[in-house]
């Protein structure tokens, strides 16, 4: 475990993008050094505050009502000037996401934020250059081939001039073939599609500006990547603009990971608790509604486990629950749901199952324990099944459920009971 949160930490702490993470009383719990040198605070000032603890008073109200309005869009893109130490207001793209436990409450949320000033400072270089020089495209070319983003100059019909990063990554050799292409059909090649049937070209463009997009986009190294996409009217030229694709792709993956952190038992590779309590609410449900589709719940757990622990040590202990629940975990569907329940115990939904089906099946994970060595141990399992009964509830289930293995146990172990 903690070599997982040092690798993932060390990620966040490379990532250039900032980074914001705040529980559900809207309380920082950590920000990585990008957001740190960006506002020029230390990690320990970020802490225990909220965000809008960080934007001057003439943006603060304005800013906490986007707050407030996260846990209701969950992906949600905001311009802020956040305010720096020295109380300088900086332009930034401030892009919330929250995450929900197994009961649906608001568990935690975070933001990507971007430091829009580089950005910004293009857009004026580009509008001076307008009124001084009437734009060269030799400097249009340098100025947006800077940025690692995908950055593209259009009309909403066809692109005038796109950066470097653009044409790399949808494997196009030189601008000509670019400017020379309908606008929409490289927007074929994004998922969802710009494009939409009966829509005006550059309604988009409004749109984008009104309240930003999210894009996946396959690159040439065929790779799905997902996109913010950001779009600004270009200086002095009504009808253009500047479309921005920042790429938030690493920030997705971490994100993934921090889900699949919070879904998983650390020591067996399991699914924990709180996602067992999800999956079950989820096929109550199912099978409350669709009286057809059966389930069974299988709660197991080893005999005299504790003997092995006092015996032989914890450590052989942790080896014989990680080998028994990859032994059980290869022995099932690949449709059924398997978790640890807690300690030495496991559970298992079997999906669109009867008991008598369940039965069989418990019966032969049972052998194959007993006939399995583990680290030159010899292990039995006690079984209790269930099968689900419309009104049933999760805590019903789990609670008849734990009952018969109980019953298993008290009459003898190594055995089945249903």
């Amino acid at each position: 475990m903690n070599q997982k949160y040092s690798i993932f930490k060390n990620v966040l702490e490379v990532t250039e993008e900032g980074l914001w993470i705040i529980d559900n009383n809207r309380k920082t719990t950590y920000v990585n050094s990008a957001l740190c040198k960006m506002l020029d605070y230390s990690f320990d000032e970020f802490i225990g505050k909220t965000p809008s603890d960080f934007v001057d008073d003439k943006n603060k109200a304005i800013f906490q009502e986007q707050l407030s309005k996260i846990n209701i869009t969950n992906h949600k893109t905001y311009s802020v000037e956040l305010q720096a130490k020295d109380g300088k207001n900086i332009p930034t793209i401030f892009v919330a996401t929250t995450v929900y436990d197994q009961n649906n409450q608001l568990s935690y949320s975070f933001a990507m934020v971007t430091d829009m000033r580089e950005i910004n400072a293009i857009k004026e270089a580009l509008y001076e250059a307008n009124e001084k020089l009437k734009i060269s495209e030799n400097l249009i070319r340098t100025i947006l081939d800077t940025q690692e983003n995908l950055v593209v100059v259009t009309d909403g019909k066809k692109i005038i001039h796109g950066n470097s990063a653009f044409l790399n990554f949808f494997n196009l050799a030189s601008l000509e073939e670019l400017v020379q292409t309908e606008c929409l059909c490289i927007w074929f090649a994004l998922k969802p599609s710009l494009y939409k049937k009966d829509y005006k070209c550059n309604n988009w463009l409004k749109e984008i500006e009104e309240s930003g997009w999210r894009v996946d986009g396959i690159g040439k190294d065929g790779k799905m990547h997902n996109f913010i996409v950001v779009s600004n009217p270009y200086p002095n030229q009504d009808g253009m603009y500047v479309v921005t694709f920042n790429d938030i792709t690493k920030l997705q993956a971490e994100k993934e990971f921090f889900v699949h952190l919070a879904s998983t038992d650390t020591l067996t590779s399991l699914h924990n608790r709180a996602k067992l309590n999800e999956m079950l609410d989820f096929m109550v449900k199912k099978s409350s509604r669709y009286t057809d589709i059966p389930f069974c719940a299988i709660m197991y757990d080893v005999d005299y486990f504790k003997k092995v622990n006092d015996i032989h040590g914890h450590l052989t202990g942790d080896f014989v629950l990680k080998e028994l629940s990859l032994l059980i975990s290869k022995n099932i569907r690949t449709s059924d749901f398997i978790a640890r329940y807690g300690g030495e115990e496991f559970i298992i939904l079997l999906s669109n199952t009867n008991l008598e089906y369940a039965i069989e099946v418990t019966e032969k994970l049972r052998s194959l324990v007993e006939k399995t060595t583990f680290k030159n141990l010899k292990i039995t399992c006690s079984f209790g099944i269930y099968q689900f009964a419309q009104g049933d509830s999760v805590s019903s289930i789990i609670d008849n459920v734990d009952k018969l293995l109980y019953k298993a146990k008290q009459n003898g172990r190594n055995r089945i009971e249903y």
